[in-house]
């Protein structure tokens, strides 16, 4: 009659402390999912397509994603007007050092980390230096963590 007991118990704290364990990240993948976003919405640049954008966006908070979007329109500017001018820009990053973890920080129930990450643009001669909070994403999410904060800073090489 005890072990009916226990059975249940013990399964019942397995299913409570899974979860956890299913998105706990190591140091190695929030930077490497950091540069990898990075990389990629720069890449993508302004995304003429809709699914484009919004697969990329998916990755930021609303707030990340406008500190992103201002720096994709000063320097990318209107798609169409420099199609018309023959100047399409397509950034070519490179990453100077991999990305790296600068502290834990605190973001209520989620795990965040103050992620720094820097890149050249040879194709604009500037130097991007980016300070984001990465965090777990809910479960519901379509990204497993998400870019709370992202500060640029620009300078020329």
């Amino acid at each position: 009659m005890m072990k009916r007991f226990h059975l249940p118990g013990f399964f019942l704290t397995i299913c409570l402390l899974l979860p956890h364990g299913l998105y706990a990240y190591t140091p190695q993948q929030i930077s490497e999912w950091t540069e990898q976003t990075l990389m990629t919405t720069l890449t993508a640049g302004h995304h003429e397509k809709i699914s484009e954008a919004a697969n990329v966006h998916r990755h930021y908070k609303h707030q990340a994603w406008r500190s992103m979007s201002t720096f994709l329109n000063r320097y990318l500017g209107n798609q169409v007007e420099n199609n018309l001018r023959g100047q399409q820009i397509v950034f070519q990053p490179e990453s100077i050092l991999p990305a790296e973890i600068v502290a834990p920080e605190e973001c209520g129930e989620a795990s965040c980390w103050r992620v720094h990450q820097s890149f050249i643009v040879p194709q604009i001669h500037r130097k991007l230096e980016f300070t984001a909070v990465v965090a777990t994403a809910n479960p519901a999410h379509a990204s497993p963590l998400i870019i709370h904060t992202l500060d640029i800073l620009i300078s020329p090489y």
